[in-house]
C-alpha cells in the first residue's frame, strides 16, 4: 500500500514536468536581435522605423539626441487643439471727433528790445511759457505729436481727453535749452520743425541735440525745408528739392521716416500741396487760424499762433471749451 502511493505521486509529478516542457517548447523565447533597442525606440519616436540587418548602420539621430513625443503637450503658448491663439483681439481706437488745437511757437527766450518788433512777436518768455504749460495741465489738456494726430485720423491711435499739439517752427536752439526742460518736467510732447541747412548754425539746434530729442520719444522732428524758401514762387523742380532733400537728410540722420512738414512762412497753394504729398509727407501745418478736425485737409492743417503778447486769458479763449 505504501509503495503504491509513492508510485502514484511520482507519476503525477512526471506528468506535470512533461506538461511544462511541452508549453515551453511551443513558445520559444524571442531572439535577442529582435528585441526593441534604444536606437529603434528613438527612431520610432521620430517617425522612422529601423529594422536591423546584417551590415546595415542605424540612421543618424537628431543632434539633440532627445526623443520628442509625437503629440506635443499643451502649454501656455498652445491650447488643447495644438494651435497658437495669440493675444486677444483689441478693439479699434475710437474715431477722432473733437477739434484739436495745434499751437504754434517760435522762440522761447527773454523778450528782445523794442527795436526788434518781429522778434518780440515771435518770442514767448520762459516765465510765460511755463505759465501756459501749467494752464494746459491744470485744465486737463493732454499733448500729442502731429504724427500721433495723423495716426488718429487713420484709426491707429486713440486720442487722449482734450488733446493739443505744441509745434515749434525753425528749430531754434532755445527749444533744447529752455523749452524742452519745461516740457519734460510735465511729460509734455512736442513737434519741432527744423531747417536742415541751418542745423548747427549759431542759434539753431545741432544734429546732436536733434538726435537726443528724437530719442526721447516725446519730441517729433519734422521738416521745414532745406532753406526756408517760399515754395509758391519756386519752380516745381526747386520746390521738390526743398521738400525731398530735407526729408531724406532727416530720415538718414535719425534712422526713421519723417512724416510731418511745416510750410515756410505758411505760404502754400494747391500745386505745393501736391508736391508735399508726392514727397511722402502725411501731415503739413499752415499759419491759417483754426482748429484741426477730422474734415481738415491733413496737408493744410490750421494752427493757433501764440504771440509774445498772448496772455493766459487769451490762451483760454484760443482753446476748445
Amino acid at each position: 500500500m505504501g509503495r503504491g502511493l509513492v508510485r502514484a505521486w511520482l507519476c503525477s509529478l512526471l506528468a506535470l514536468v512533461l506538461l511544462a516542457c511541452r508549453v515551453g517548447l511551443g513558445t520559444p523565447a524571442q531572439p535577442l536581435a529582435q528585441l526593441p533597442t534604444r536606437q529603434s525606440r528613438l527612431s520610432q519616436a521620430h517617425g522612422a522605423v529601423f529594422s536591423p540587418s546584417q551590415g546595415s548602420a542605424p540612421p543618424a539621430l537628431p543632434s539633440c539626441h532627445i526623443a520628442h513625443p509625437a503629440t506635443p503637450l499643451p502649454t501656455r503658448a498652445t491650447n488643447r487643439h495644438g494651435t497658437h491663439p495669440g493675444p486677444p483681439a483689441q478693439p479699434s481706437p475710437a474715431p477722432w471727433r473733437t477739434p484739436v488745437p495745434i499751437l504754434m511757437y517760435h522762440y522761447i527766450r527773454p523778450m528782445p528790445g523794442p527795436t526788434d518788433p518781429v522778434g518780440r512777436d515771435l518770442t514767448v518768455t520762459p516765465a510765460h511759457f511755463a505759465q501756459q504749460l501749467a494752464y494746459l495741465a491744470s485744465h486737463g489738456y493732454h499733448t500729442i505729436t502731429l504724427k500721433e494726430l495723423s495716426m488718429a485720423r487713420a484709426h491707429r491711435y486713440a486720442l487722449p481727453p482734450h488733446p493739443v499739439v505744441l509745434t515749434f517752427d525753425d528749430g531754434y536752439e532755445d527749444f533744447y535749452t529752455t523749452a524742452w526742460p519745461l516740457l519734460r518736467s510735465r511729460h509734455f510732447e512736442a513737434t519741432v520743425f527744423v531747417i536742415t541747412a541751418l542745423i548747427g548754425h549759431r542759434g539753431y539746434l545741432t544734429w546732436g541735440q536733434i538726435r537726443q530729442l528724437d530719442r526721447t520719444g516725446m519730441v517729433e522732428i519734422g521738416s521745414h525745408t532745406v532753406n526756408h524758401l517760399d515754395l509758391t514762387v519756386l519752380s516745381p523742380a526747386a520746390a521738390r528739392y526743398q521738400l525731398v532733400q530735407s526729408r531724406r537728410e532727416l530720415a538718414s540722420r535719425l534712422g526713421h521716416s519723417v512724416d510731418s512738414f511745416s510750410y515756410p512762412g505758411g505760404r502754400f497753394n494747391s500745386r505745393v500741396v501736391e508736391l508735399v504729398r508726392e514727397a511722402g509727407y502725411r501731415s503739413a501745418v499752415t499759419t491759417l487760424y483754426g482748429w484741426a478736425t477730422p474734415r481738415s485737409n491733413p496737408l493744410a492743417l490750421p494752427r493757433v499762433r501764440i504771440h509774445g503778447s498772448t496772455t493766459l486769458s487769451d490762451l483760454a479763449h484760443l482753446l476748445p471749451r
